[in-house]
């Protein structure tokens, strides 16, 4: 309490935190103009407070007086002194807190699964102390108060986005800032958890060579050469064109050559898959994507008429032939050489021609419906297909129906067309995906073993491991992992607000899912999921298109 001649009644010392005597509380510390006479007049005017507790007051002499006191700034009430703040402004704080606050992470982290991180930021400005809150998805950390969040041995549960609020004791209004996120992602090597993960669009089947490489076409008109077990890139390329589902020929001699169709210049298109170096490019007039694969040395196609057979290496052609077929073929499988194409057609049939001599036709089979899925084809010859209405059927090399199955099972359930094709085990059984989500397995004889229901539609074709699982991808972004003898989930994995339409691979513990965002706006991802199964089952077509490189031949 103080006279109007600023005579302290009560006086104590002012200490800092370390206990160092710093001020008097109750003395003047300075005056203005220093000349001034003793006598200094009546107060008059507002005072005024910093944030260090010095009380400024005018005079009616003509004088301006500093007086340390113990408070620590304005109060954080309401409406503190005359004119709101120490600013006069009546309210309206126009001299803001100078803090400001820095991350000293990159965006994006990357950690295994026990590894530890350290998130930090840094501040600066403003009135010290600051505090401190990290958050992660929006909700506060426990106990995370400091510049730095430290995260011991991480599980694949921290995966997230995390930021931090600063706020520093700026009076009367402390500023609040609020950082940029850090995505934190952790990969493991558990079954069931993703080892590694490519962000871009991908909505083709990629291939993997007899290397370890994997080769997979993004919407985005990229392609990619990857290592299987690291997801290292070998190669990361844009180009100007669009292309199809990748394609591998290798040979023992040979590295391994690139095909795909180019449904920009309507061609299919070579390339040297290690340095992606065009080799050869052939146009064969409409022509379309699915419609070639690789047996032996030979590229085969076949559009409306003509059956082509293309040199792997070189490109050029070998005998084609009128193959007397007036309806588009759609994508199409074989067997080896001196054997048959197999390809359901745009006009409800299914057809099988001769290999060599190219163009022969074998039989055909009419169908309700349009099969547009690719053919499986068993160690016996049996073909399994399904039309797009939802009947699923069994030929025998002859082509005599062996039996048929609805996959509607007699109800009305919403089948807009079944596109995944079957596969078959090295254990005898035959398995259906269809796009309503179900999964039917089948013995030989046709007879139903067990039937299981996805998370979501199933548009892409699934694949079996050589250890008696099948993984199923869905619509929805959910991948299934089953026992295929009985059909009981064992686990599944979210990639999140994603669809899956291409069909996974399966290489060394690894299945390799690539997906599109459900959101127009956001970017797929390529995951590499960690799995049970070491390579694909030993039986005659485990996965789309029959192999690893997507040749859909048994060769």
């Amino acid at each position: 309490m103080y006279n109007h001649a600023f005579e302290a009644k009560h006086t104590r010392d002012i200490l800092d935190k370390d206990g160092k005597k710093i001020a008097e509380e109750g003395k003047m510390l300075w005056r203005f103009p220093k000349n001034a006479g003793e006598n200094m007049g009546s107060i008059q005017g507002g005072l005024a407070m910093n944030d260090g507790g010095l009380l400024l007051v005018p005079s009616t002499g003509w004088q301006f007086y500093a007086v340390q006191t113990d408070a620590r700034g304005l109060g954080e009430i309401p409406w503190p002194r005359y004119a709101y703040n120490s600013q006069n402004t009546s309210g309206i704080s126009y001299i803001p807190s100078s803090l400001s606050i820095t991350m000293k992470n990159a965006p994006h982290i990357l950690r295994m699964e026990g590894e530890k991180v350290t998130l930090e930021v840094e501040a600066a400005g403003g009135v010290k102390p600051y505090t401190y809150q990290w958050m992660r998805g929006g909700f506060p950390i426990a106990g995370a108060n400091g510049s730095t969040c430290t995260i011991e041995n991480l599980e694949v549960e921290d995966e997230g986005e995390y930021y931090v609020i600063v706020r520093d004791s700026f009076r009367p209004h402390p500023k609040v800032l609020t950082s940029n996120t850090i995505k934190i992602e952790v990969n493991s090597t558990r079954t069931g958890e993703k080892r590694w993960t490519i962000y871009d669009s991908f909505a083709l089947s990629p291939a993997v060579d007899g290397y370890g490489y994997l080769y997979a076409i993004s919407r985005s008109r990229t392609m990619y050469r990857l290592v299987v077990e690291s997801g290292e890139a070998a190669y990361v390329l844009p180009t100007k064109n669009s292309y199809g589902t990748p394609v591998i020929y290798q040979s023992h001699e040979e590295s391994p050559i690139l095909l795909t169709f180019n449904e920009t210049t309507d061609r299919i298109t070579a390339f040297d898959a290690n340095r992606f170096d065009k080799l050869w490019e052939e146009a064969l007039y409409s022509f379309e994507f699915g419609n070639f694969g690789v047996v032996g040395d030979t590229v085969m196609a076949i559009r409306r008429e003509m059956i082509y057979s293309l040199n792997c290496i070189d490109g050029k052609r070998g005998k084609s032939l009128v193959s007397n077929i007036i309806a588009l073929p759609l994508e199409f499988s074989m067997t080896g050489p001196g054997n048959a194409f197999y390809f359901g057609t745009e006009n409800k049939e299914v057809v099988t021609l001769y290999i060599d001599p190219v163009g022969a036709l074998r039989w055909r089979y009419s169908t309700v419906g349009r099969v547009v899925s690719p053919i499986a084809i068993d160690s016996d010859s049996t073909i399994y297909f399904t039309y797009d209405l939802g009947r699923f059927y069994a030929i025998d090399a002859g082509g005599k129906e062996n039996w048929t199955y609805d996959l509607t099972e007699g109800k009305k359930v919403d089948l807009n067309g079944v596109t995944a094709s079957p596969v078959v085990s090295s254990g005898g059984l035959v398995y259906v995906a269809a796009d309503n989500g179900k999964i039917f397995a089948f013995d030989r004889s046709g007879k139903r073993k067990w039937v299981f229901q996805a998370n979501g539609s199933v548009y892409s074709t699934p694949v079996l491991g050589n250890d008696d699982r099948i993984y199923i991808c869905t619509s929805s972004g959910t991948v299934h992992a089953l026992n295929s003898i009985t059909g009981v989930e064992e686990w599944k994995y979210s990639l999140g607000n994603y669809r899956i339409l291409g069909s996974p691979v399966l290489y060394e513990g690894k299945l390799l899912v690539g997906s599109e965002p459900l959101d127009e706006k956001g970017t797929g991802k390529l995951v590499a999921i960690n799995v049970s199964s070491t390579g694909l089952d030993s039986g005659p077509w485990p996965k789309y298109r029959q192999n690893n490189m997507n040749t859909a031949a048994i060769d």
